[in-house]
């Protein structure tokens, strides 16, 4: 006993390192633990959503109608994918597509430019190192396949020579921030704006911008589909997007989005035979590259 008194302090650290070693050894208890706390946060975050600040915040509904097929960043030109270029737009528009999907970046000097990233997509598309440039040095870049890189701009003047067109947004960083440098900068184009949000806590603030048509997309947050369920149940979306290895577990919520009458896409899909299984599988419709 007088032994247990005298070294409790290092038995007790040996105890927390052995139970620290058991911990980090298991795998499946890691695993367990991240999505345990990934779902107590999920919960809180729909909470608020619902119930606090956010809770009268929320859409009129709509009787607003979306195509099957909507052109995936910019659409696919030349055989080539994810150009979000003035091309991309111009061959999207002459198929037939009113629906068009861009990516959003901010450059180095916070200005808006259409590119899925600063990472691979620069050695993909421009032959250049990796990393955030400015605004300039961006509009100086040599597209492969000679096509235009393209500012908000830029794809703000096309717009303005195509009315029917509706532009959904996929914001790589700061989507609050980059939805109100739009609104303040080219108020005529918010009503063709289509915000895609990855949160629940963005629904707020992008309605509060005046945003009047939010679709949710899945991609980021994979929240447990009850969630989701909840949370469209509640709040006015215009559909609800998901990548397709997220099909599997949000089985329950695309039967429920179709009772809600929300419609459900996938993305990326570029051949008419998954096309037709996913609409059994009870999908609304599909973010494309080259179907039409």
């Amino acid at each position: 006993m007088n032994y247990l008194k005298e070294n409790y302090i290092k038995i007790l650290v040996l105890g927390l390192f052995l139970i620290t070693g058991l911990f980090l050894g298991n795998e499946n208890l890691i695993k367990k633990t991240r999505d345990l706390k990934k779902g107590l946060f999920d919960k809180i975050e729909l909470v608020y959503a619902l119930n606090w600040s956010a809770k009268d915040i929320n859409l009129t509904k709509q009787n607003f109608i979306l195509p099957k097929f909507i052109a995936h960043a910019g659409g696919g030109i030349n055989d080539m994918k994810y150009t979000n270029s003035l091309e991309a737009l111009d061959n999207s528009y002459q198929n037939g597509f009113k629906f068009i999907e861009m990516d959003l970046s901010l450059t180095s000097d916070e200005e808006i430019v259409m590119l899925h990233g600063w990472e691979s997509e620069m050695e993909g598309l421009f032959n250049e190192n990796k990393g955030i440039r400015s605004l300039a040095e961006f509009k100086n870049f040599k597209m492969v396949g000679n096509l235009t890189p393209t500012s908000f701009a830029d794809t703000a003047n096309w717009l303005s020579h195509h009315l029917d067109i509706y532009l959904i947004t996929d914001i790589k960083e700061d989507v609050i921030f980059t939805l109100e440098k739009i609104k303040k900068e080219y108020p005529e184009l918010q009503n063709r704006i289509i915000p895609q949000i990855y949160f629940f806590k963005e629904y707020a603030p992008v309605v509060e911008l005046g945003y009047d048509k939010i679709i949710l997309m899945l991609y980021y947050a994979n929240y447990h589909p009850n969630l989701v369920i909840d949370f469209i149940n509640a709040k006015n979306i215009l559909a609800v997007s998901m990548p397709t290895n997220q099909i599997l577990q949000n089985k329950d919520l695309i039967t429920r989005a179709q009772e809600l009458e929300i419609p459900v896409f996938t993305h990326t899909i570029n051949d008419e035979a998954e096309v037709k299984k996913l609409e059994n599988l009870g999908f609304y419709g599909v973010f494309t590259d080259f179907l039409k």
